[in-house]
């Protein structure tokens, strides 16, 4: 029921089947998420990069929440530890963003032109509206009969995450077909 879950794992054991098996449940459920790496003061030889490579090591353990903030804390010495509350509340607003639907008109064009393998076919998609929030929904109308390859799908959702970012929270979007005509 929470509208923000923190998944709060050990950097030094890190992801078990619980940690991926809670993630995708979160993910699913169209909640936001913040993944906190704690003992992060066990870790080793810690370099300026340190922090980097640990959030690629995450990164690569649930590529399915790549748009989850990743903090590194240290319950002893509460380092970062006053982020989460800060996060949470972030991803508490790009939730509840809600995009005019001007920006989701060039978002649409210029997205669809600039696909590779896709340009040739960019008037598929005739309309691209934000139709929910918790999480951002959006709807895509095509002209297309037949279901449509999920490539346009992920390219309206990469474009949306690069122009609006929605850092920490899923984002949907469906498309929206037109009847098939019976004969």
């Amino acid at each position: 029921q929470a509208d923000v879950a923190v998944l709060v794992y050990s950097i030094p054991d890190g992801f078990g089947v619980v940690e991926k098996t809670l993630a995708g449940k979160v993910a699913d459920l169209g909640r936001g998420l913040v993944i906190v790496g704690n003992k992060w003061d066990l870790v080793p030889e810690k370099s300026p990069t340190s922090t980097l490579v640990a959030e690629k090591l995450m990164r690569r353990s649930l590529p399915f929440v790549s748009w989850a903030p990743f903090l590194a804390t240290a319950a002893p010495t509460k380092l970062h530890v006053h982020r989460i509350l800060q996060t949470a509340i972030a991803i508490t607003a790009e939730r509840e963003r809600v995009i005019p639907q001007i920006e989701l008109d060039a978002l649409r064009r210029s997205a669809l032109r600039l696909a590779p393998g896709v340009k040739r076919q960019a008037k598929v998609i005739t309309h691209l509206e934000q139709t929910g929030v918790l999480p951002p929904t959006f709807t895509m109308r095509t002209s297309r009969r037949q279901a449509l390859h999920s490539t346009y799908t992920r390219v309206i959702e990469k474009a949306l995450r690069t122009k609006f970012s929605f850092t920490g929270t899923p984002i949907r979007v469906r498309v929206e077909q037109p009847f098939a005509k019976s004969i």
